[in-house]
């Protein structure tokens, strides 16, 4: 599903149609060590009420980590501490039960991630959470034109109603259209969350009105300063392929020659191989847009033909191949759209630096 509808009450099912990882996955991922600056930040945004960012912008990590931390940031807004345990009544001398007047107190870290406000926002059984989900497919303009009619309603159970945008750069141009009206004007009591892999994915007004939090690249094989992480490339026929994809591409980009002998070969191409690919150009994109491009062939021949606008748009094409390569197109066919539009791109870019 697109997007979801407000959860329904903790007795009904959580966050209809959208999957969440399980709590304890959710626990794991936003207490990993990496992700403390990440966490501290929030802390402190949420130490006052009436400062809350409207728009927060989570970019870096993996899918499942956006999520994670986007419902953390439920949780902190929706906790109010921690549920006292008591230890076991006593019987008195007179026989009746008394509680033992050394309740057991939890930590007051807040979120608890274990009261049931917090267990609310982790499951999504929670009437004050919005999830359009762009995870799977795009998010369309019904999901958020029906978000936008509850937005000037109060908030059911909590403070603040959140939104999260799930992989926000699957946004419908319509759907995004929408989305900025509603930021444009203001309502207290709502939180958006947006999540993407880079800000870069999204429209410039989007990020604009956004607070960014950048969470830890996903960890592989990183690269020799521990920048950016590489794909982590086995031992496999898959994986040579991968590399000489790879340099290919980057020849391509150059000199305009050579792509297709790679792509034509009987069999050279399958789903993975076209996957992995996808994955290593993308990492080569998020290098040069980081300023560490370093001895990476490949980013080093998108650094010097593409600027940044076409960088983002090459990033998008990159989405849109993956999608069709889950989709069983053609793998070969895929790849070459991607080449030849990574060309198109160059050459605009060289107009536009002619031109300035």
């Amino acid at each position: 599903m697109a997007a979801a509808r407000a959860a329904e009450p903790a007795d009904s099912e959580a966050v209809e149609g959208v999957p969440l990882p399980e709590p304890d996955a959710i626990r794991d991922l936003v207490r990993d060590p990496v992700h403390a600056r990440v966490r501290g930040h929030m802390q402190r945004l949420a130490e006052s009420p009436d400062a809350i960012p409207q728009v927060i912008l989570l970019e870096g990590g993996s899918t499942t980590e956006r999520l994670a931390m986007a419902l953390y940031w439920t949780a902190l807004l929706h906790c109010r501490g921690p549920e006292p345990s008591r230890a076991p009544a006593q019987v008195s001398m007179l026989g009746a039960m008394v509680p033992d007047s050394e309740a057991v107190q939890d930590s007051d870290e807040r979120p608890c991630l274990a009261c049931t406000r917090c267990m609310q926002a982790l499951t999504g059984a929670n009437r004050d959470l919005f999830l359009l989900d762009g995870r799977v497919d795009f998010i369309k303009i019904d999901p958020v034109r029906e978000m936008r009619r509850v937005l000037g309603e109060p908030p059911r159970d909590h403070p603040v109603r959140v939104v999260i945008l799930a992989e926000a750069q699957n946004l419908t141009v319509p759907a995004a259209n929408a989305l900025l009206k509603s930021l444009e004007e203001p309502r207290p009591g709502n939180s958006f969350v947006l999540l993407a892999p880079q800000r870069e994915r999204l429209l410039p007004t989007l990020v604009s009105r956004s607070f960014v939090l950048t969470l830890a690249w996903p960890r592989g094989v990183s690269d020799p300063d521990g920048n950016i992480p590489a794909l982590r490339e086995e031992a496999t026929e898959d994986a040579a392929s991968m590399l000489r994809f790879a340099e290919g591409f980057a020849m391509f980009l150059e000199s305009g020659k050579g792509w297709f002998a790679l792509t034509g070969a009987k069999g050279a191409v399958n789903k993975n191989i076209g996957l992995g690919f996808c994955n290593k150009l993308e990492r080569a994109i998020l290098a040069v847009l980081t300023g560490k491009v370093g001895d990476d062939r490949l980013a080093g021949a998108l650094a010097n033909r593409l600027d940044p606008a076409a960088l983002r748009a090459l990033d998008i094409a990159v989405d849109q191949a993956t999608q069709a390569l889950d989709k069983l197109v053609n793998p070969a066919l895929t790849l070459d759209w991607l080449a030849t539009t990574a060309v198109s791109l160059a050459r605009d870019a060289t107009l536009r630096r002619h031109r300035a």
